[in-house]
């Protein structure tokens, strides 16, 4: 059942309950100001926090960095990790933020994915006892036992059991582990995208990057053409100009408010240019840190027969529907640099 639909059911059963006269008003509506709701609410906020800020992956990643290629070491190190991080978000958002990085590791080091996630479950429901936080199981027994007149959980109470439990179970892992869980190896290899991005710098010359520069109202380039543009800037490359519809500029076309330049060339250069002349600088050149992000992708393309796109004309900075970045083109012929491709 999808989790919208489960509050959506828990919400009209309340109301029933209080439609019907089952309920009085305060206690239909109790729930909404009940601690444990609140609290346990909080535990899914901090644990979508840090798997979007990237937190969790970073931490993986500064694991792997340090811990080596070994099956032991890095079993150990992800048990460890996913036992502390269930104590502050739970196991099920602590395996849900780990599993792909586990997968992609496992992969990339030749381990079955297997012999590493099914201790990472193991793991992370027993590094929920760490802390009261760990579950929200733990919050409504120690709310419970408020209620029934004693004395409710204190934070690390759940240590003592906790931590034995988390020690017991990395130990099964690292030495029952290789007899009593399953070997398998995956039918179809995941993909490893953690090099492509340097991969397609490198293949289509990106390091000589771009700028994309717009013409702003009452720039000294108003009524100029792209070759007046060129001879104009003898120590920086012209890519191209992009009309405001989006469409490259013409040889003859005249530069107005809103086109936008894309240029190549070191930066004081380009930053030099772009202040003498009335230009805004609206995007730096792109390298292999900043191709694939959170927020932004890189993708290598064929125009097939018969595209849309076929005929048209285009330059490394050209923005297409809004959020699309060409980045560099080659056709058959041409050497590797000047290929291309497109991010958004």
């Amino acid at each position: 059942m999808e989790p919208t639909l489960v509050g959506v059911v828990a919400i009209l059963t309340a109301l029933s309950l209080f439609v019907t006269g089952v309920l009085t008003a305060d206690e239909a509506l109790a729930g909404f100001g009940d601690r444990v709701v609140i609290f346990v609410a909080a535990l899914f906020v901090v644990s979508e926090g840090l798997d979007a800020t990237g937190v969790t992956t970073w931490a993986g990643q500064a694991i792997t960095d340090r811990t080596g290629t070994g099956r032991t070491v890095l079993l150990v190190s992800f048990m460890v990790f996913a036992g502390v991080l269930s104590a502050v978000v739970s196991p099920n958002g602590a395996v849900a933020a780990l599993l792909p990085m586990v997968v992609v590791v496992a992969v990339r080091q030749g381990h079955a994915p297997s012999q590493l996630l099914i201790p990472l479950a193991f793991a992370a429901h027993g590094g929920s006892l760490l802390a009261l936080s760990g579950s929200p199981v733990n919050v409504i027994v120690s709310n419970a036992l408020a209620d029934a007149g004693g004395q409710p959980f204190k934070f690390f109470d759940f240590t003592i059991v906790g931590l034995p439990l988390l020690i017991v179970t990395v130990l099964l892992a690292v030495f029952a582990g290789p007899k009593l869980l399953p070997n398998r190896a995956p039918t179809s290899i995941l993909s490893d995208l953690g090099r492509h991005a340097a991969t397609l710098s490198g293949h289509y010359a990106l390091q000589d990057g771009f700028y994309r520069l717009r013409v702003t109202e009452g720039s000294c380039l108003t009524g100029a053409t792209l070759q007046d543009l060129t001879k104009a800037t003898p120590t920086l490359s012209v890519l191209g100009l992009q009309i405001p519809s989006g469409e490259a500029a013409a040889a003859n076309h005249l530069i107005g408010a809103g086109d936008a330049v894309s240029l190549s060339g070191s930066a004081q250069e380009v930053i030099c240019f772009a202040q003498s002349n009335g230009l805004n600088v609206g995007m730096s050149p792109v390298t292999a840190e900043t191709l694939m992000t959170r927020q932004m992708g890189v993708v290598d393309v064929v125009v097939p027969p018969r595209s849309p796109l076929v005929g048209e004309r285009f330059f490394p900075g050209m923005v297409r529907q809004g959020t699309i970045v060409v980045l560099a083109i080659g056709h058959l012929g041409l050497e590797a640099g000047r290929r291309w491709s497109s991010c958004g």
